[in-house]
């Protein structure tokens, strides 16, 4: 990983070090096809209640009080502690789902090699397991929750109800893991080399957990073929052929009609997330290239706009997932043509930006841009662009309403005028005036 990514900095903390180094172990954690059959809601209770099996040892071991004591007291958190949340999860589902101490042969290995006596012992050993799992259900645990929601599948494992260490005020996931970062990268004397090489094996050791339980769906795979790529939905030459210089890419921004991103020079539209907006997850990246903060895993802001750096090197896969999700709109100009993402990886599936989770992660749907924002249809006093972007389809729905409700009533009125009149025009005396009190 040095190559790829030349020396480091000496102010740099151990947090970004450990993400770059293990960047292609997160990678293929993510894209494991246990994960992508949650993404595509199609996993089996019998495959997730193996895996929630597995990370219930794993988190007690975490959660004993001697970890506690042992690990850093800034980053002992009980908020996260998920064993009662995966014990509750367990309980919910309708089959009956085996509960016995024994360990499966991929924890026992994970144990063996990552969680021995000695091992819990370790400060660092435990800050490595810490850092990985509480941070990996943490980031991803809206969108994974979202999806089993939908599933009618239990979720409590991803479900976080945060408060600010100095306060009663809530935080958002992506807040809480920045302050996480900050406090770990505050520990002095950290061996980083033997850390990361423990962090890669972690990651190996938990795609062997993985493959585990998507055993029991062997039936359960996201089929990528060539038919796939070459369906109409897929990004074509002419959906870069737009250049967009940096000033335009700097304008779509939350504020106006669109939100435009740059990885590795290819322009995405990212409007339908939320994850963009002001006090989103990502709301930093909006009109920028965000090639160096993706593929060196950053959220500073001098990492925003290197066109000098190589994206080929260390952003294909993320490309390739956001190229996934969002719609391709154009070329930045300014991003040197020998460092750009080639056009082929960009095969957007109209279908993964439809899950309905909170508003912490990627979502198309509109009702959930509005969280944190003024309600509509206030929005519409003080800032109508925005308003008529985020709600222009409920707007045009009440107004139709509205003038749909108008000419019935004028209707209703007329007719019962006309009824209330006696056949010769004139009232008579001993008959009733109105047709309801006949």
């Amino acid at each position: 990983m040095a190559s790829k990514y030349g020396s480091l900095r000496e102010t740099e903390g151990h947090c970004k070090f450990f993400l770059k180094e293990t960047a292609s172990y997160h990678d293929r954690t993510m894209e494991h096809p246990l994960m992508q059959s949650i993404y595509d809601l199609r996993v089996t209770d019998g495959a997730y209640a193996r895996y929630l099996q597995s990370l219930r040892s794993i988190f007690r071991a975490l959660e004993t009080e001697r970890a506690r004591q042992i690990m850093p007291a800034t980053l002992v958190d009980p908020q996260l502690f998920r064993s009662d949340a995966i014990d509750a999860d367990l309980d919910s589902f309708t089959s009956p789902v085996d509960r016995s101490e024994s360990q499966s042969p991929a924890v026992q290995q994970y144990f063996g090699e990552l969680m021995q006596e000695s091992q819990l012992f370790d400060q660092e050993t435990l800050i490595c397991h810490h850092f990985l799992h509480y941070n990996a259900i943490l980031s991803g645990g809206a969108f994974l929750g979202g999806c089993l929601k939908q599933m009618g599948k239990p979720s409590k494992l991803y479900e976080f109800h945060l408060k600010h260490a100095s306060g009663g005020a809530s935080q958002k996931s992506h807040q809480y893991v920045r302050d996480y970062m900050h406090r770990l990268d505050a520990i002095p004397g950290l061996n980083r080399q033997k850390m990361a090489s423990l962090m890669r094996r972690v990651y190996e050791l938990t795609e062997a957990i993985m493959d585990e339980a998507q055993a029991l769906q062997p039936e359960v795979l996201r089929v990528h073929s060539l038919a796939h790529a070459e369906c109409p939905s897929a990004s074509s030459p002419a959906d870069f052929a737009r250049e967009v210089s940096l000033e335009e890419l700097g304008s779509s921004t939350w504020a106006g009609e669109r939100v435009w991103i740059s990885i590795g020079g290819r322009v995405l539209d990212v409007t339908s997330s939320s994850s963009y907006a002001p006090g989103g997850a990502y709301g930093l990246f909006a009109g920028h290239d965000v090639s160096k903060c993706l593929g060196e895993m950053s959220l500073d802001e001098a990492d925003l706009d290197d066109l000098e750096y190589d994206a080929r090197a260390s952003c294909t896969t993320w490309g390739a997932k956001l190229g996934r999700v969002y719609p391709a709109v154009g070329t930045l100009t300014e991003f040197p043509v020998s460092k750009r993402l080639p056009e082929s990886i960009f095969v957007f599936d109209s279908k993964e930006g439809k899950v309905k989770v909170s508003s912490e992660s990627v979502t198309s749907d509109s009702s959930q841009l509005k969280s944190g924002s003024c309600p509509f249809p206030f929005i519409f006093l003080h800032d109508p662009k925005l308003g008529w972007r985020l709600y222009h389809q409920r707007a045009l729905d009440c107004t139709f309403g509205a003038m749909l409700g108008f000419v019935v009533g004028v209707f209703v009125m007329w007719m019962m005028k006309q009824m209330s009149q006696p056949p010769n025009g004139q009232p008579g005396t001993d008959s009733p005036q109105n047709w309801w009190e006949l």
